[in-house]
């Protein structure tokens, strides 16, 4: 495909199908203009409406409809919440079946994009940047404009405006057909039976007319220059079967394009489930990565009443937190991907690092599931298969049957644990304590376990923890100079010493609630988030089990909270709290003795403020709360 020159402005169009919800839902204070037209065809005139936040030049998302090429309008707009996340959204029509065949649905399209560059500084948004995506037959459009800028043919002059570029930067397909030749063979009630939905785009059947469905096929133009493309598709969709999907894998894949296909489980073709929770999560991840400058560094902002939660309850418990927790040092509220609400305790700063004591174990375990998919270990490997030169002569039978998963699980079989000094080698020491019982059987909390898994991962990689998270978790998180401390022998302590900032553990909870994705790359597998996150031991006997959090089940390295969430934690109060029912993440510091208070906290103030659906703006809720946030001071500097 052919670079063409694009013009200073941010934006993406949309494509998606009829199933929509029944009616928009947007951010207050959104300008809304309807019935623009920005071409006219034939006697068609061909509209679109305009929904634009407050931000100043927000990227624009283009919504065109789906419906089959022959049904669908841009009155019913799905995604103009949008707005609550800073993105404009213009929902455009475009001529129909009943008014002509193909090319003039991806004609009047590319027509829409052009204009939308040509009026961009008219109406306030950018137009820098361009991503499509659509539903359906929106999802086939949405692909073929994305794979198709150097197709002159296909570019047509609907509305003029040829000084500007169709090219788009990133593409979001919904479950939308992609090859018309494959698709005649599996459904051709869809594509060549009379008043089928493609044999009337086409003007006759697609077994007839090969060529132009040949051309109106996004797969057989993908070309290794094209942008990266998110895929959305339902398991139970007998419209347009999976296989559609999976063929614009094979195509990208085969051309080096980046994508990501998600499989939504029980879903069939539309539906608001889509739109909503982590899916919507997804999609603006996605958007935020390929439209706005600086994704990778830091999580996009957004005021609590467009992600669902309130301001005053936000307040309530900062207010809370800042009265009862001594001392607070800072908080950071991410909902729908958007941090909500942040805050330090002066002298704390958002650039200055803070301990996270035993919240560190969390990152380690994630670098050994790292070094397990690399191939490195595997879980159920025997600890002294890593340590030969460090084992007792005679070691016990309880010793010899140590897994690596007994380290992760804290239920080595130690009792007491290991104490480590600075004159000892650790994994010698380690080794050398009795193990009293069979190692699986009981948990005990084992911050020397912690510290084996460090040494195994630097055994098998040849580099620290911290060097080797660096490449694989915290550059492509964008966390800056991670600083770890060291044993006596130079090996990353692992079960504390991590210095990150708030933001940071907030980042890694957000990744950890994306199972593993970021930026549309799968960083951790999913498969080990959902073991590490999950219940692997009971520990409601064990000595740390006196609080009602501390007792729900152990995990590789994380535990289980009450309400369905989960959680790293430090002393003194670190805490990264992972709630996916709620689709959110809380990063606390601190320094306190009563850890359970502030989940407490957490659990009577912002747990039952979470609603599904955006909330109505609250400029003087926001302002309150900012006041509030930017007057917080540890309570030894007050």
């Amino acid at each position: 495909m052919s670079q063409l020159s694009i013009s200073k402005a941010f934006f993406c169009v949309f494509m998606l199908a009829s199933v929509l919800p029944s009616h928009d839902v947007f951010a207050a204070e959104t300008r809304v203009i309807k019935d623009v037209e920005y071409a006219s065809v034939d006697g068609n005139s061909l509209k679109l409406d305009l929904y634009l936040p407050a931000a100043d030049n927000p990227p624009l998302v283009v919504w065109i409809h789906g419906g089959g090429w022959r049904n669908g309008s841009k009155d019913r707009c799905p995604v103009t919440w949008l707005t609550g996340h800073n993105y404009a959204v213009a929902s455009i029509s475009y001529r129909l079946t009943d008014k002509a065949v193909f090319p003039a649905q991806i004609h009047d399209c590319k027509g829409a994009v052009r204009w939308l560059r040509a009026h961009a500084k008219e109406y306030g948004y950018s137009a820098k940047k361009v991503a499509v995506a659509g539903s359906s037959a929106g999802g086939h459009l949405a692909t073929l404009l994305g794979t198709t800028s150097d197709v002159k043919e296909l570019e047509g002059n609907v509305g003029g405006n040829a000084d500007y570029s169709s090219r788009v930067d990133a593409i979001v397909d919904f479950y939308g057909p992609v090859d018309f030749i494959q698709r005649t063979k599996s459904q051709p009630n869809k594509t060549t039976e009379e008043g089928s939905p493609v044999r009337l785009l086409l003007g006759g059947p697609a077994d007839e007319k090969v060529e132009l469905a040949r051309l109106a096929s996004p797969a057989f133009h993908v070309t290794k220059d094209d942008p990266p493309v998110l895929i959305f598709h339902g398991s139970k969709d007998n419209t347009v079967l999976m296989a559609q999907s999976e063929r614009l894998v094979s195509a990208c894949t085969e051309a080096g394009v980046p994508v990501t296909l998600n499989v939504l489980e029980g879903l069939g073709h539309g539906g608001n489930g889509f739109f909503e929770g982590e899916n919507q999560t997804k999609l603006v991840a996605f958007l935020d990565e390929h439209l706005k400058e600086n994704a990778a560094t830091g999580l996009p902002r957004s005021t609590p009443e467009a992600q669902g939660i309130s301001s005053e309850s936000i307040r309530a418990f900062v207010e809370a937190a800042d009265a009862n927790v001594n001392s607070m040092h800072s908080f950071m509220l991410v909902r729908h991907g958007h941090v909500v609400a942040e805050g330090w305790w002066s002298p704390e700063a958002a650039d200055k690092p803070h301990i996270l004591w035993s919240l560190s174990k969390s990152f380690t375990s994630t670098a050994v599931g790292l070094a397990v998919a690399e191939g490195k270990l595997n879980i159920d490997d025997k600890v002294l298969k890593f340590f030969p030169e460090d084992a007792p002569e005679n070691a016990s039978e309880h010793l010899q049957a140590m897994r690596v998963r007994d380290l992760l699980t804290m239920s080595t079989g130690h009792d007491p644990i290991p104490r480590l000094t600075q004159d000892d080698v650790w994994t010698k020491k380690f080794l050398a304590d009795p193990v009293s019982h069979k190692p699986g059987s009981t948990f005990l909390y084992n911050t020397p376990a912690t510290y084996m898994q460090s040494a195994i991962v630097q055994k098998v990689t040849g580099e620290t923890v911290v060097d080797y998270l660096t490449p694989r978790l915290f550059e492509p998180l964008g966390i800056e100079n991670p600083v770890w401390d060291t044993s006596p022998q130079g090996i990353s302590i692992g079960g504390y010493g991590l210095y990150l900032r708030t933001e940071d553990i907030a980042k890694f909870g957000q990744l950890y609630l994306q199972k593993g994705q970021w930026n549309g790359k799968q960083l951790v597998p999913a498969d080990w988030i959902a073991m590490a996150t999950s219940k692997q031991v009971e520990n409601d006997k064990a000595p740390s089990a006196g609080n009602p959090d501390w007792r729900q089940g152990y995990g590789f390295q994380f535990w289980q909270c009450r309400h369905g969430a989960y959680r790293g934690d430090g002393k003194d109060g670190q805490f990264c709290i992972v709630l996916p029912e709620q689709d959110a993440v809380i990063a606390i510091t601190a320094k306190t003795g009563n850890m359970q208070r502030e989940l407490d906290l957490v659990w009577e103030h912002l747990l039952p403020a979470f609603q599904n659906a955006p909330l109505p703006e609250n400029a003087d809720g926001n302002a309150q709360l900012a006041t509030l946030l930017k007057s917080l001071r540890v309570k030894d500097a007050k």
